[in-house]
């Protein structure tokens, strides 16, 4: 089976290198994108299963990708996980919001609690209802606690 593919947008380095970690110790094959117009170069070419965008970046803000996203047809459909320290207003084309600070296993932290990779995406789409996904991260907390 193959990997998963989720773009990281973010211009953190020391972000980028967490969610890097964590997202391919998980399993997913993971793409970054440190600016707006790289990102969408690149979710044009490697049509990502799912994004994790920061709204703050350089050249193109995140709240103009998120609703490009939104508003085109071949991407409409893909997860979008916004992380953000900042204003969360008009964010509703996003499927999950997530506030900075933000501990990356947070993003496969279902993993731990047995979710599959499709479980993950599938709770980030909104299939999953998010009282059970933040339950299976608080119970994957516990597991991992020692």
């Amino acid at each position: 089976m193959a990997k998963r593919r989720i773009l990281v947008i973010e211009d953190d380095p020391a972000l980028v290198t967490m969610y890097e970690m964590a997202l391919s110790f998980a399993g997913f094959e993971v793409i970054v994108s440190g600016d707006g117009l790289t990102a969408l170069e690149d979710i044009d070419e490697e049509h990502p299963d799912l994004v994790v965008l920061d709204l703050r970046l350089p050249q193109l803000d995140g709240s103009t990708i998120l609703h490009e996203l939104a508003a085109t047809a071949d991407t409409r459909d893909i997860p979008v996980i916004v992380v953000t320290g900042g204003d969360t207003d008009d964010l509703d084309a996003a499927s999950l919001v997530l506030r900075k600070p933000c501990d990356p296993a947070l993003l496969v932290a279902g993993r731990a609690a047995g979710l599959s990779l499709d479980d993950i995406l599938a709770s980030a789409a909104g299939s999953l209802p998010p009282y059970r996904f933040r339950y299976l991260i608080e119970k994957a907390k516990v597991l991992a606690s020692p």
